[in-house]
């Protein structure tokens, strides 16, 4: 008896579209999905001809990345594909991360370099974050530490539930970064701070 074959479920999913070919009404169908969506113009994109070697430029091309907060069947996509004028084939994403960052060739500087004010972002989709390395992200991270550790010094911070209630009122951007454990070293700094300086 021949094996079914296992039907996968996945979150992120990719397509591209082409400008001749799409629906007229492909962007307001990508906005009514009310999920986390990327779109770019690739539109200067190049190939070598084998041939001549001669640099050609390639046909223009949208990459469009649906990212569905819970897992959907493939055909779930390729629905949406088709419906904004695609031929329903889509595209593997193994790291949502990795896809973001090819959007705009930022790791491949052999091919043109699109600006990321160029990715449309929809359903609350932040293409910055998303393609943050490791690096970016510690880094963002060390830079929001200095901001909280610098405004405790400078407004004597001398109780942890100052700067939350600062936070709540003023700075609410903070909060998430108080809540990881990260908010562990500023309360370690705040005590060790008022203890020194006592």
């Amino acid at each position: 008896m021949k094996k079914s074959k296992k039907v996968v479920r996945k979150r992120d999913f990719a397509f591209l579209l082409y400008p001749e070919s799409v629906n007229p009404k492909w962007k307001q169908i990508l906005s009514d999905l009310k999920i986390p969506v990327f779109w770019i113009l690739h539109d200067k994109d190049t190939i070598i001809d084998e041939k001549t070697g001669e640099t050609i430029p390639k046909k223009p091309h949208y990459h469009v990345m649906l990212m569905f907060e819970n897992p959907r069947f493939e055909s779930t996509a390729r629905d949406i594909c088709i419906q904004c004028g695609g031929n329903g084939h889509l595209e593997t994403i193994t790291s949502k991360r990795g896809y973001s960052r090819y959007l705009t060739h930022i790791d491949d500087f052999e091919k043109y370099q699109y600006s990321v004010n160029d990715v449309v972002c929809l359903g609350g989709a932040d293409y910055n974050t998303s393609s943050m390395t490791v690096t970016d992200i510690k880094n963002a991270e060390d830079d929001i530490l200095v901001d909280i550790i610098d405004y405790c010094k400078s407004m004597n911070i001398v109780a942890y539930c100052q700067l939350i209630d600062y936070c709540i009122e003023n700075k609410r951007e903070w909060l998430s970064f108080l809540r990881s454990p990260n908010g562990r070293i500023v309360r370690d700094y705040i005590k060790s701070h008022y203890w020194y300086n006592s």
